[in-house]
């Protein structure tokens, strides 16, 4: 029986060829593994950097209404409740990166709301404004940011 040219050079080289075949489809292999992996530890930083974020907006937050009591004095302000669209990012980056945190983010909202129209009412009447009042508001605005940024950090730490 003779053996035709195909054969013979498969029984001489079929290890090389199925090592070779072997090596090509492992780095292939490999390179989707890694492309995987490094994917995921790009979208885990982005995550976290976008939360960062909302941790700084809502220091800035805090810093535009509370930090700036001159601004509060000199009566040329009109009004002190300005956020320039922070609250609205803050409202965004949680609602799509953190949703668990939307509920405590509402709950600061409703607190920064209640004390900025006590502001503004403080610089419209200023003697009829009750300072135990502004005292709760203030209160209740800063205990509702300790909590928003302590859910936070914890929503952070998971990416880290």
């Amino acid at each position: 029986m003779e053996q035709s040219l195909i054969e013979s050079f498969l029984i001489k080289n079929g290890n090389a060829i199925i090592t070779g075949i072997m090596t090509i489809l492992s780095g292939i292999s490999i390179f989707f593994i890694t492309n995987y992996f490094n994917q995921k530890n790009e979208n885990k930083k982005f995550h976290r950097q976008k939360l960062e974020d909302a941790f700084r907006l809502s220091n800035q937050i805090y810093q535009n209404l509370v930090i700036r009591p001159s601004e509060i004095i000199n009566p040329n302000i009109k009004t002190i409740s300005k956020d320039n669209g922070n609250s609205g990012e803050l409202y965004m980056i949680i609602s799509f990166y953190a949703p668990k945190v939307l509920a405590t983010q509402n709950e600061f909202m409703e607190s920064y709301k209640n004390i900025a129209l006590f502001i503004n009412k403080w610089l419209i009447e200023k003697d009829t404004v009750e300072k135990e009042e502004f005292s709760k508001n203030m209160d209740d605005f800063t205990k509702s940011l300790h909590k928003l940024q302590k859910k936070l950090q914890t929503e952070i730490k998971r990416y880290v």
